[in-house]
């Protein structure tokens, strides 16, 4: 087999469609946000405080629970309401 051979029936795998893929559902994704609001990443994390809002950028705070705390500011798009799984 070459380089430029596409042939990969050596692997005996099964071919799919996107059809046939699994759909799991996003957390909404939020679309306002004020200071003291619980939030979360839509991908999962810890339960974080909105601290700051500048257009769809929000700084966010968390306590990760071990004594040592985080700040960051995310894109809007990001997050989710705490909970909303």
């Amino acid at each position: 087999m070459t380089a430029q051979s596409n042939d990969l029936s050596f692997l005996n795998c099964r071919s799919f469609s996107a059809s046939s893929l699994i759909k799991l559902p996003r957390p909404p994704m939020l679309a306002k946000v004020w200071p003291g609001n619980r939030v979360q990443l839509a991908s999962g994390g810890p339960e974080m405080t909105v601290m700051d809002v500048a257009a769809d950028q929000v700084t966010c705070w968390w306590d990760a629970g071990d004594g040592t705390t985080g700040k960051h500011t995310f894109d809007i798009a990001l997050l989710t309401c705490y909970g909303a799984r």
